[in-house]
Protein backbone atom coordinates (compact mmCIF):
# COMPACT_ATOMS: atom_id res chain seq x y z
CA UNK A 1 0.00 0.00 0.00
CA UNK A 2 1.50 3.35 -1.02
CA UNK A 3 1.10 6.38 0.96
CA UNK A 4 1.13 10.28 -0.86
CA UNK A 5 1.30 13.40 0.50
CA UNK A 6 -0.10 16.82 -1.69
CA UNK A 7 0.91 20.10 -0.64
CA UNK A 8 -1.57 22.68 -2.44
CA UNK A 9 -0.85 25.52 -2.13
CA UNK A 10 -4.04 28.51 -3.00
CA UNK A 11 -3.85 31.90 -3.78
CA UNK A 12 -4.63 34.14 -0.78
CA UNK A 13 -6.86 36.13 -2.40
CA UNK A 14 -9.60 33.56 -2.44
CA UNK A 15 -12.84 33.23 -0.41
CA UNK A 16 -13.66 30.33 1.81
CA UNK A 17 -15.83 29.53 -0.86
CA UNK A 18 -13.82 29.55 -3.93
CA UNK A 19 -11.59 27.91 -1.96
CA UNK A 20 -13.84 24.98 -0.78
CA UNK A 21 -14.69 24.44 -5.06
CA UNK A 22 -11.17 23.88 -5.85
CA UNK A 23 -10.41 21.65 -2.59
CA UNK A 24 -13.57 19.70 -3.74
CA UNK A 25 -12.70 19.59 -7.13
CA UNK A 26 -8.83 18.14 -6.24
CA UNK A 27 -10.72 15.72 -3.89
CA UNK A 28 -12.84 14.31 -7.02
CA UNK A 29 -9.68 14.02 -8.80
CA UNK A 30 -8.37 12.01 -6.15
CA UNK A 31 -11.02 9.81 -5.69
CA UNK A 32 -9.59 6.80 -6.04
CA UNK A 33 -7.36 7.45 -3.02
CA UNK A 34 -8.21 7.86 0.57
CA UNK A 35 -7.89 10.65 1.64
CA UNK A 36 -6.29 10.42 5.89
CA UNK A 37 -5.61 13.30 6.70
CA UNK A 38 -6.34 17.06 5.57
CA UNK A 39 -4.87 19.65 6.88
CA UNK A 40 -5.36 23.38 6.77
CA UNK A 41 -2.31 25.31 7.37
CA UNK A 42 -3.49 28.54 6.55
CA UNK A 43 -1.88 31.70 4.88
CA UNK A 44 2.24 32.00 4.80
CA UNK A 45 4.07 34.17 2.89
CA UNK A 46 5.49 32.62 -0.06
CA UNK A 47 9.20 32.82 -1.60
CA UNK A 48 8.59 35.63 -4.31
CA UNK A 49 5.69 36.76 -5.48
CA UNK A 50 3.83 34.52 -8.26
CA UNK A 51 1.52 36.34 -10.35
CA UNK A 52 1.09 39.40 -8.11
CA UNK A 53 0.90 37.42 -4.66
CA UNK A 54 2.76 37.55 -2.04
CA UNK A 55 1.14 34.66 0.36
CA UNK A 56 -0.73 31.76 -0.23
CA UNK A 57 -2.84 29.84 1.64
CA UNK A 58 -1.33 26.52 2.35
CA UNK A 59 -2.95 22.93 2.53
CA UNK A 60 -1.93 19.59 2.98
CA UNK A 61 -3.32 15.75 2.40
CA UNK A 62 -1.74 12.04 3.16
CA UNK A 63 -3.26 9.96 0.61
CA UNK A 64 -3.33 5.58 0.56
CA UNK A 65 -4.08 3.89 -2.09
CA UNK A 66 -5.57 0.73 -1.39
CA UNK A 67 -3.82 -2.58 -1.57
CA UNK A 68 -6.45 -3.79 -4.33
CA UNK A 69 -5.80 -0.93 -6.24
CA UNK A 70 -1.87 -1.75 -5.83
CA UNK A 71 -2.06 -5.00 -7.14
CA UNK A 72 -4.43 -3.94 -9.71
CA UNK A 73 -2.08 -1.29 -11.20
CA UNK A 74 1.27 -4.04 -10.66
CA UNK A 75 -0.73 -6.56 -12.47
CA UNK A 76 -1.19 -4.24 -15.37
CA UNK A 77 2.44 -3.34 -15.59
CA UNK A 78 3.27 -7.20 -15.64
CA UNK A 79 0.76 -8.34 -18.68
CA UNK A 80 2.24 -5.12 -20.41
CA UNK A 81 5.69 -6.11 -19.78
CA UNK A 82 5.31 -9.41 -21.41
Amino acid sequence: MRVYELALVLRSSFSQVQRKKVVDAIKNLLKDLKVTKETEIGEKPLSYKIKKEDTGYYMDFCLKETLSQWNLKRNFWQMRMC
